[in-house]
């Protein structure tokens, strides 16, 4: 049963014997992949000397909302910059030379500042909360039946490990809060879904139940916990207070669930049930009503749900025998599938999608390695390098 739940829960299981080693960032642009609707603006950017312009360059290159052009060249936008002890100021001007407004980062860290001045440009722009102070978490194949739990920043800097448990650490999923994230962690006999509080460098237990305990995904209020039990041999879904409570069941059945995923407003959790003999997406209100399939999505097999703040669903769809990203719009119980997003006319692979706070890019996982993708137009660059196999991906919000 639990060789089954990984099967629906990761979409592959990955076995095998990998030596821990040195992840680093891979900067640069994505491989353009297909064309789309959507043009990103032509920035031209212009660095002050001080030691902050590479901090700047590289959020404005890693951002994804820019097409970033040399000195000369037509630009839309102009940016320029001035350091002046922990303050940057970014200026903003259009492709005529007209200024727009100032944006500031005044974070005592370099790469901080640098981070909110470019957000703070972006939500001016574009609307959105940004990307820049933004971080991913992930599971990283450390040895024989371990992996770890990890995290980097949006770019894929600052690579740092969250725990040290030597044993398997899977599964990372943000609080809404951006305050701590919860996973599963298993023991010698037992799972348990572990809570862990970047502020504090503490862990706390969240469930000790009879079987299987994982799945773990907090309401966009952080007041509830949907996750996945097999209490008495049945692998169904449950909700509770997240800080203990009573604990409602919302499946009974032989079939198996997996992955929940709240949406946006907390009406519904998504999850996955293999209940027609495929998996595929449900979703159901945290009061046990209105459990309904999801129609109008692709792939013969349909796991790993996300929602984007905007409400995008992405998840991975078998498409001709391959798990691939896959995203849809709708809300409530119908969906339909947008612009596929496509390598040349062919399927991303995929693993599980995760969505940034821009409700724009996805990160994933394919065959041990994390990708960026932007969904508008069909990019897709590598996160980290490195040999170790990385693995389940989850982007935070706008971390503050």
């Amino acid at each position: 049963m639990l060789k089954t739940f990984f099967r629906y829960s990761l979409a592959a299981v990955f076995c095998g014997v990998c030596a821990i080693a040195t992840l680093s960032a891979q900067d640069g642009a994505g491989v353009v992949i297909m064309g789309e609707k959507h043009t990103d603006p032509k920035l031209l950017f212009i660095p002050d000397q001080s030691p902050n312009a590479q901090h700047v360059a590289r959020n404005l290159n890693n951002c994804g909302w820019f097409e970033m052009v040399r000195s000369g060249g037509r630009s839309d936008y102009i940016i320029s910059m001035a350091s002046s002890g922990n303050t940057v100021t970014l200026t903003l001007k259009n492709g005529a030379g007209v200024k727009i407004a100032d944006f500031y980062g005044r974070s005592s860290d370099p790469e901080r500042r640098a981070a909110e001045a470019v957000d703070a440009v972006l939500k001016n722009l574009f609307n959105i909360p940004g990307i820049c102070r933004s971080a991913i978490v992930f599971s990283v194949e450390t040895g024989r039946n371990c992996r770890e739990i990890y995290m980097c920043d949006f770019n894929g800097r600052n690579i740092k490990p969250v725990t040290n448990n030597r044993t398997l650490s899977i599964e990372p999923a943000w609080a809404p809060d951006g305050k701590s994230i919860i996973y599963c962690f298993y023991g010698n006999s037992y799972t348990t879904l572990v809570q862990y509080r970047f502020d504090i460098g503490k862990s706390r237990r969240l469930t000790s139940y009879r079987g299987m305990n994982a799945g773990g995904a907090l309401s966009p209020d952080g007041r509830y916990l949907a996750l996945v039990l097999s209490r008495d041999g049945q692998v169904d879904l449950y909700v509770r207070p997240t800080d203990g409570g009573n604990l409602k069941r919302l499946t009974r059945n032989k079939s198996v669930e997996a992955s929940p995923a709240w949406t946006p407003d907390g009406r519904y959790i998504c999850f996955v049930s293999d209940e027609t003999g495929r998996p595929q997406l449900y979703v159901i209100a945290p009061d046990g009503s209105g459990k309904v399939r999801l129609a109008g999505l692709r792939g013969s097999e349909r796991v790993t749900p996300d929602f984007a703040a905007n409400g995008l669903l992405a998840y991975t769809a078998k498409i001709g025998g391959t798990y691939s990203l896959a995203v849809a719009e709708g809300s409530g119980r119908s969906w339909q599938d947008s612009d596929n997003v496509t390598i040349g006319g062919k399927t991303i692979s995929c693993e599980g999608p995760s969505w940034a706070p821009d409700n724009r890019h996805v990160v994933i996982a394919d065959r041990g390695r994390l990708y960026i993708v932007d969904t508008w137009h069909g990019k897709r660059r590598q996160l980290l390098s490195g040999s170790s196999r990385t693995f389940q991906p989850d982007w935070s919000p706008i971390l503050h």
